[in-house]
């Protein structure tokens, strides 16, 4: 995967609401950083009770159920987990008739969660 998917995942959302060049500028052009800047700019997106949320489920191990989630978290996170989904810095794994859906965090996405709390 190397980060590539997760940074155009998230160029491509903004494109709704932004033009290119605005979505280029925010993004930048630094090679060496282009991860971290769109991890950066998801992160920051992010309502403070989302990202305190978030910040909780990258303790968790992956993957983990919604149900650990609410444990963990304690409240009704159905949504949010849709959430962050959406805004791809969490991974369903879709679940079946004899496991539930799972969520997933890739560790260099929780890694930069953590350096920017």
């Amino acid at each position: 995967m190397g980060g590539l998917p997760l940074g155009l995942e998230l160029a491509a959302a903004r494109m709704a609401t932004f033009s290119v060049r605005e979505v280029a500028d925010q993004f930048g052009s630094a090679v060496p950083e282009p991860i971290d800047r769109a991890f950066r700019l998801a992160y920051e997106s992010l309502d403070v009770g989302l990202a305190c949320l978030y910040l909780r489920l990258t303790a968790l191990r992956s993957p983990f159920t919604s149900e650990l989630a609410e444990a963990v978290c304690g409240a009704d996170v159905a949504d949010d987990l849709a959430e962050l989904c959406r805004r791809s810095l969490l991974w369903p794994i879709r679940g079946d008739r004899l496991r539930p859906t799972r969520f997933t965090i890739l560790d260099t996405i929780a890694e930069h969660a953590r350096v920017l709390d």
